[in-house]
């Protein structure tokens, strides 16, 4: 057990330097219970550690009317046989119901033995320009930048 306590610190010490998203979860199954959540969840959802550790990896307090159930059901599958899985531009909702998008990454942490001790839910607000095609999204941001060039001279 200190063991794998050790690779949550290290793993939340690690996500913590860098600011990110995130919720750690542990095995319990079913649905892993979250055990853990970044003060950067807190800032971005609103909602403080307690209330987001009664949940479970599913995120229903995070649900709303725009999120995809198809999604959370992959997450759900993804804990069941432990596979790393992103889910790409999730409708999810703070705690005062304004909806954010996420891409979200789902990935099982396993011990020196391979077995999976808990699972990492990683939070990336998604980027409103780039949903639309990604493959001409450099291009727009590129005509964009030069516009601003303009602008700013004008000014």
């Amino acid at each position: 057990m200190p063991l794998q306590n050790s690779i949550a610190e290290a793993l939340i010490r690690k996500f913590e330097a860098s600011n990110r998203i995130f919720l750690i979860c542990n095995t319990t199954f079913p649905l892993p219970r979250v055990i853990y959540s970044s003060e950067r969840f807190q800032g971005v959802f609103g909602y403080s550690r307690p209330e987001v550790m009664q949940g479970n990896c599913n995120l229903k307090v995070l649900h709303g009317p725009l999120t995809d159930q198809q999604a959370i059901a992959d997450i759900e599958n993804g804990v069941q046989t432990a596979h790393e899985l992103q889910v790409d531009n999730l409708a999810l909702y703070k705690k005062d119901g304004t909806v954010i998008r996420c891409n979200v990454i789902l990935a099982p942490v396993r011990n020196e033995n391979s077995v999976v001790i808990m699972y990492l839910l990683n939070f990336e607000e998604s980027d409103p320009d780039k949903t639309s095609s990604s493959s001409n999204g450099s291009k727009k941001s590129h005509e964009k930048d030069h516009h601003h060039h303009h602008s700013k001279g004008k000014h």
